[in-house]
């Protein structure tokens, strides 16, 4: 198990936090920082994904779904969306 939790207040995250809860969450922390007006929340961490994905074994198919992927490719996201 990991050290890092899994879920934070948005009052408790900024920018230097991008890389563990995302940018629209590090981004909404940095303006509660800056008495931004911002509704009282919380998010989940790239620790709680990454437990979640080891502790259910779907690690592998979530990298086979993503195996060869073309982006530029609507169809192809759209069906690799609905599986």
């Amino acid at each position: 198990m990991t050290s890092q939790p899994f879920v934070r207040s948005l009052e408790d995250v900024g920018g230097d936090d991008v890389g563990s809860v995302g940018g629209k969450a590090a981004n909404l922390g940095e303006l509660a920082g800056l008495d931004v007006p911002v509704l009282p929340g919380f998010t989940t961490t790239a620790a709680a994904y990454e437990y979640y994905v080891d502790e259910t074994g779907i690690r592998s198919d979530i990298e086979s779904a993503l195996d060869g992927l073309d982006v530029d490719d609507v169809s192809d996201l759209q069906s690799r969306g609905e599986r």
